[in-house]
């Protein structure tokens, strides 16, 4: 879980607004969107889940793809 800290990179940010609200983010792993499923069935899982949520004035789960993880291109 990662709380925001405050700053937006002038050097890294595309758009020209440079504000951004509070927020926080769980990072996860899954091999599958079925497998991410499955996940929330777990009774701890779902009690942590919820208190979490019930912390939040709004809450999304989106899903990415891995395209890319710091490693060096083979050539």
């Amino acid at each position: 879980m990662f709380r925001f800290s405050g700053f937006v990179s002038d050097q890294g940010s595309l758009a020209e607004s440079k504000t951004a609200d509070n927020h926080y983010v769980i990072v996860t792993y899954w091999r599958s969107f079925e497998e991410h499923e499955r996940s929330h069935a777990d009774e701890v899982f779902t009690n942590k889940f919820s208190a979490l949520a019930s912390m939040c004035s709004d809450t999304k789960e989106l899903g990415y793809d891995m395209l890319w993880q710091g490693e060096a291109a083979s050539r």
